[in-house]
């Protein structure tokens, strides 16, 4: 079986064109899914009161001495340790 190149389309180029001009406010994330541009704002506070109640049962139950940053998720205090994103 022999794979076929894609040549995009006018108007695929147009939309990847505006998605890559995107002026995107600090905060925010704009995907580009299925030939459409999705921005999400970020999350509100009852996101990172869920996120914490979850991670005290975490820590809680864990073994393994544990660190939780926002942005990077849990894992142990090892460096080159894998994380968790939220």
């Amino acid at each position: 079986m022999s794979a076929m190149a894609h040549e995009p389309s006018a108007q695929e180029e147009v939309l990847l064109e505006g998605f890559l001009d995107l002026g995107t406010p600090e905060g925010f994330r704009a995907e580009l899914i299925e030939e459409e541009i999705v921005v999400t704002g970020p999350p509100d506070g009852e996101h990172e009161d869920y996120i914490s109640l979850i991670v005290e049962q975490v820590f809680a139950q864990s073994a393994t001495r544990m660190q939780f940053s926002g942005h990077k998720g849990a894992g142990p205090r090892a460096t080159g340790c894998m994380y968790a994103t939220t």
